[in-house]
């Protein structure tokens, strides 16, 4: 009687660990969303981060050849 008891016990146990895990779910999945948007935007960031790197390259070439021409041109 006392091994049934235990295992009832036990029951009641687990089917109350397995209302917090469903309870939790939601607040787990939002979490998870919010991780997917961040790393998406990280990306995007990065990229946007390499192209404004290629942009300030490509001004200082094109600021260097037109400071080359202006010295051709005066000489």
């Amino acid at each position: 009687m006392q091994l049934v008891e235990k295992i009832l016990e036990q029951q009641k146990i687990n089917e109350k660990y397995i209302e917090m895990i469903n309870i939790n779910q939601p607040e787990f999945d939002h979490h998870t969303k919010q991780l997917i948007e961040f790393n998406k935007l990280d990306e995007e960031y990065q990229i946007l981060q390499n192209e404004n790197r290629q942009l300030k390259n490509k001004a200082k070439e094109n600021i260097k050849t037109l400071y080359n021409f202006i010295n051709q041109t005066i000489e």
